[in-house]
């Protein structure tokens, strides 16, 4: 499904199943964009909030036992939300982007 938002020589550092927390603001915005903002749990239009995108900024995924489990890193190291459920609004994964991040 998703593109993946770290290289790949990034990505290779971590283990499937390791809980994911953003190192800074635009690797979350990659991420947000790449799963929340596109997810049916988190529609503000329709004041529908998912609780795990905030949890994540308030809370150490290292230290504090309720950072949510849902954020993780997939077999192949990239983030993954294990919650998301795609909104009518997915793009297609055989679709290339027309402004892709390089």
């Amino acid at each position: 499904m998703s593109k993946g938002i770290l290289t790949e020589e990034h990505a290779a550092s971590y283990k499937g199943g390791e809980l994911f927390q953003p190192s800074n603001g635009y690797e979350g915005d990659l991420f947000r964009a790449e799963y929340c903002d596109i997810c049916r749990k988190d529609d503000p239009e329709n004041e529908v909030y998912c609780e795990i995108f905030g949890k994540t900024l308030c809370l150490d995924a290292l230290t504090d036992k309720d950072y949510p489990r849902e954020w993780i890193h997939g077999d192949d190291g990239q983030p993954t939300c294990t919650a998301f459920e795609a909104d009518g609004s997915y793009r297609c994964p055989k679709t290339e982007d027309m402004f892709p991040i390089s």
